[in-house]
């Protein structure tokens, strides 16, 4: 806003210039606030607008705008000798005028160029994230699928052996694996979720920055009620990291549990392919049955234990 604002002021000048100007030095003066405003325009536009303003692309847009401004200034000094003539003032404008502005737009040029280098390695690790973020949905969603027709399997593998006599752990079997099921999709969409949630990703990435910066700050701070104010801030922040940190532990965790389960199912439906229709009614394969209530309330307490961490933050 206040860039429009300067330009727009500096374009009126600069045709108030060139209408009234008798000399290429008057028109470098005035054409000078609006070049400088269009150069500082044009860094903003070709800026990454996902990265947030830094310190550093401050700097360069004021030291562009000062630099162009001053090499117009020297341009008008150059082309206005007086009574000085020309040489001695071409020295003073070099001295006064060109060099500090060259130096000013170096500067500002060394500076842009770090902060775009800065947001294309942020941009390029975004993409990566989203790339394996990506990769990993499709990984999962294999595992859902080996892990359905594992279960599948399992149950019409039961069914084909049931008898009219079934005890009540082999009828209730269809329902646990559903639930088994039931609980390994909740997991998985817990994982996508954290993936994909901008807030957890952005303060995960973040956090370490602002403790560092709070703690810097409350080291050289004196007031003693701003102190308690930093050391306030600096302990609500530290306990939101830490809670990120043990969610995001805890989704590692479950990558490893997804796994396990899927070994399990795999070790299962071909322990019960070597049983009979007599062994199904036996201890054996009950055993079989109290792994999969087992796994299930395993999966059960780790989706709880999620929704607790999730619930403090």
């Amino acid at each position: 806003m206040a860039l429009g604002v300067l330009a727009l002021f500096s374009l009126m000048f600069a045709i108030v210039a060139l209408a009234v100007s008798r000399t290429l030095g008057d028109t470098a003066l005035g054409f000078g606030p609006f070049f400088a405003s269009a150069v500082t325009a044009a860094l903003l536009w070709f800026r990454h607008p996902d990265r947030p303003v830094s310190w550093k692309l401050i700097a360069s847009l004021v030291s562009s705008f000062m630099g162009v401004n001053l090499f117009a200034f020297g341009v008008f000094a150059l082309f206005s000798p007086g009574n000085d003539g020309f040489v001695p003032n071409a020295l003073m404008s070099l001295s006064l005028c060109f060099t500090p502005a060259a130096v000013l737009l170096l500067l500002a040029a060394a500076l842009y160029f770090w902060e775009y280098r800065l947001g294309s390695k942020a941009q390029q690790q975004a993409r990566l994230i989203a790339f394996n973020t990506a990769d990993a949905f499709q990984q999962r969603m294999e595992k859902l699928r080996r892990a359905r027709e594992y279960l599948a399997n399992i149950d019409a593998l039961v069914d084909a052996h049931r008898a009219p006599a079934s005890p009540l752990w082999l009828t209730a079997l269809p329902d646990n694996l559903r639930q088994w099921l039931s609980h390994l999709e909740k997991l998985v969409n817990r994982l996508n979720d954290f993936d994909t949630d901008p807030l957890i990703q952005r303060d995960l990435r973040d956090a370490p920055e602002k403790i560092s910066r709070l703690k810097a700050q409350l080291d050289a701070e004196t007031s003693p009620e701003v102190r308690a104010q930093l050391a306030e801030t600096l302990e609500e922040l530290e306990n939101q990291y830490g809670h990120l940190r043990e969610l995001a532990e805890m989704m590692r965790r479950s990558e490893l549990e997804i796994d396990e389960n899927l070994a399990r199912m795999g070790v299962i439906y071909s322990q019960l392919q070597m049983l009979d229709t007599r062994s199904l009614q036996k201890s054996r394969a009950r055993r079989l049955s109290e792994e999969i209530e087992e796994q299930t309330h395993r999966l059960d307490d780790l989706l709880a234990a999620m929704d607790e961490v999730i619930s403090s933050l």
